[in-house]
């Protein structure tokens, strides 16, 4: 038998996952503050006497706040806890797209599927829809080669026990109803294989400067001096620069074809001189040709170079790297062959750790 902690040696926290931490802590806050204060949870819940019938529209958006038993606390908190891990490998801005589509994608189907079946009497409570969407997400996007336990010929990875859990809180919402984990597989589902575009969206910049400025601090984590989307940030300024470097290099290619096209118009004119300025005349163009092309390939070596060294510094200098460099040692991994590893995948945490877990 055999035991192997991989699964509990990433960095502990909400380091990098601003939303899941606001997600994690505002389901665990209400779901205490309802069973201490003894408030029953029907009042909040997605019910269909209450949203059809007294048209208790907040009942759609309220019944995800909070878990109805502490076992489905226990299993809901820890799943959102670990699906962090989501929110470091998409980054902070794509995530809250994602998040933001599950939620809309659930009470629509939610209002939807109570309009046309009225026996639906109640809906279980809690983020159970997101939950879902989350694990179609990560089992798409983290391989299963990480074993956590071997024994008796089993072999359990990181994948097994969130499976696992998963299937464990579906158990217990299909004795209420099925409708939130089936919403969230759905929901994930479209993501994944991308029927919508969702893929590419990012937050707008103005909701983003609002979140970093006044929500943002007062979750007390590392990032409330920075931007709530730094990385996407970051990523897009890097864009930025490189397009630039590459725009001024077309231009220094176009300038040297005007050069030489100049060149072989003054020739042509030329050409009807007698045969020795003719002869002097193709020495000279030869010479300037070669001398044309050695400046030609050293300014597109000097770009090059340029932009070589340029995303080099950025991608190893930055905080993203080193943070990168960090959660890559954390899992175990030599320093030298995650930094090779992240320097040749330009700073892709998801390729790097599928090329070190593969051997190359």
């Amino acid at each position: 038998m055999r035991v192997n902690f991989f699964f509990l040696s990433p960095s502990f926290g909400f380091r990098h996952a601003p939303v899941s931490k606001i997600i994690f802590t505002l389901t665990l806050i209400i779901t205490f503050i309802l069973g201490f204060l003894g408030i029953p949870p029907e009042p909040l819940a997605s019910t269909y006497q209450g949203v059809i019938h007294k048209k208790q529209i907040y009942r759609l958006f309220t019944g995800n706040l909070f878990f109805i038993t502490l076992i489905d606390l226990f299993v809901g908190s820890g799943l959102l806890y670990h699906f962090r891990v989501i929110e470091r490998i998409l980054g902070t801005a794509k995530f809250a797209v994602l998040v933001t589509f599950v939620y809309t994608f659930s009470i629509l189907s939610q209002l939807i599927l109570m309009l046309l079946v009225p026996s639906i009497n109640l809906i279980a409570p809690g983020p159970i829809s997101l939950i879902f969407a989350l694990l179609i997400v990560y089992t798409n996007q983290l391989p299963p080669t990480t074993t956590i336990f071997r024994g008796f010929g089993l072999r359990f990875n990181a994948k097994s026990l969130v499976w696992l859990f998963c299937v464990l809180l579906f158990v217990r919402s299909r004795k209420i109803s099925v409708i939130g984990p089936l919403t969230g597989i759905v929901a994930g589902l479209i993501y994944e294989i991308e029927l919508l575009p969702l893929k590419k969206l990012l937050f707008p910049e103005s909701i983003q400067n609002f979140c970093s400025k006044c929500f943002i601090p007062m979750l007390g984590t590392n990032q409330s001096r920075q931007s709530f989307f730094s990385n996407a940030n970051r990523n897009r300024n890097r864009n930025r620069n490189r397009n630039r470097n590459i725009q001024v290099l077309n231009n220094n290619q176009l300038n040297v074809n005007r050069q030489l096209g100049r060149t072989n118009m003054n020739t042509n004119r030329n050409q009807n001189q007698n045969h020795a300025q003719n002869q002097l005349l193709n020495n000279n163009q030869n010479n300037l040709s070669s001398t044309e092309e050695q400046l030609l390939q050293s300014i597109i070596e000097r770009s090059r170079n340029e932009i070589t060294n340029s995303t080099e510094n950025i991608s190893t200098q930055t905080e993203e790297f080193q943070n990168n460099l960090q959660e890559l040692i954390g899992m175990g991994f030599d320093p030298e062959k995650a930094k090779d590893a992240l320097r040749k995948t330009r700073n892709n945490l998801t390729l790097a750790t599928n090329i070190l877990l593969s051997g190359n």
